[in-house]
């Protein structure tokens, strides 16, 4: 068959084709050897349908899982802190029931305190251990308010005292103007019944004040304003059993002679003298008058006013007459000619 000439010939045609294709290789005459092709690595295989979809929501699936199991996680310890800080809170909680009864029955109730109220104090202080007497905050609520009606009776009390040691209480005494102005200094003094709050000219002078103030950048609060003659009974005599009555004198009123209780009077920021050199201090100092307001006691002027140098303590007086003292650069009592002195 090799020597039919067109067979040999088709042969070699398909020789050549399988060389060309790669498929044969002849390394030397009479030598042929097929070659195998390997598959390109780079080639993707044909991936299923829908495969993709599926790695994925089995990767978002794992995802899910682990922030569920961190959520558990942080629950878990959430819960064991809540239930740490619940148990020291209740422990907080009876700590203070403890103090409250230790205290309500070594305490030493005053004296001149209506009977009423010491028995309904005895009362609350005997129920501080008792859970059926209510929650703790409750019976914590309950002792203090009757240990504050304890107080307000033994003020009361202190307050009738006072109005009589000073000949026949209020009898004849009434408000003192001079030149239009309430006048309450040592000299002259308010009856115990004067006062219900500071005025609406005063607040709201104080307001502009305040006001004009925080626009060039200055905070000013009342820190204390009017306070009844009760009060001023309390303030008073607590800084006489501190200090001693001639001490207390140079710088709280007694009961009755207090500016605060004429509503007109109040005292700014923070109630000690380096409030004179602080920006507010200073600027109040110099623009008060145009308010109304006069700084009442001066420094320097003790020996007339009575009281030492007190640059929170301001006096409403009204713009024009709060000018007029103001430019004089005197004290109110030397603007008017009168005392301030204890009888």
């Amino acid at each position: 068959m090799l020597q039919d000439s067109a067979t040999l010939d088709a042969l070699r045609a398909s020789l050549d084709a399988l060389v060309a294709a790669g498929l044969l290789t002849i390394a030397a005459p009479g030598e042929v050897t097929a070659t195998t092709t390997a598959p390109d690595p780079r080639s993707t295989p044909d991936v299923p349908e829908g495969r993709e979809a599926q790695l994925a929501q089995a990767q978002s699936l794992t995802e899910d899982t682990a922030l569920l199991t961190e959520t558990a996680d942080t629950s878990e310890q959430s819960t064991s802190e809540l239930e740490a800080a619940t148990t020291a809170a209740l422990a907080d909680i009876d700590a203070v029931v403890a103090s409250a009864a230790a205290h309500g029955a070594a305490v030493e109730v005053p004296s001149l305190a209506s009977q009423e109220t010491k028995d309904a104090y005895a009362a609350v202080v005997a129920a501080l251990g008792d859970p059926a007497a209510g929650s703790a905050s409750q019976r914590i609520g309950a002792y203090q308010q009757s240990w504050t009606a304890v107080q307000d009776s033994q003020a009361a009390a202190e307050a009738a005292q006072a109005r009589g040691n000073s000949g026949g209480g209020d009898d004849g005494v009434q408000p003192t103007y001079i030149n239009g102005i309430l006048i309450v200094n040592k000299t002259y003094r308010l009856p115990s019944w004067y006062g219900n709050g500071l005025t609406g000219d005063t607040l709201a002078a104080f307001e502009r004040m305040r006001a004009e103030a925080a626009s060039v950048g200055h905070n000013l609060w009342i820190a204390s304003g009017f306070r009844s003659y009760a009060t001023q009974v309390k303030v008073y005599n607590s800084y006489a059993s501190r200090d001693g009555s001639a001490a207390a004198d140079r710088y709280s009123a007694r009961p009755g002679h207090s500016e605060h209780q004429s509503g007109l009077a109040f005292d700014l920021n923070t109630i000690t003298e380096a409030f004179g050199y602080t920006p507010e201090g200073q600027w109040v100092a110099a623009n008060a008058h145009r308010f109304g307001f006069i700084v009442r006691y001066p420094q320097g002027k003790e020996g007339v006013t009575g009281y030492i140098w007190e640059p929170w303590h301001l006096r409403y007086l009204g713009v024009d007459t709060a000018t007029a003292v103001y430019n004089s650069g005197l004290s109110l009592e030397e603007y008017l000619g009168i005392t301030s002195v204890y009888s």
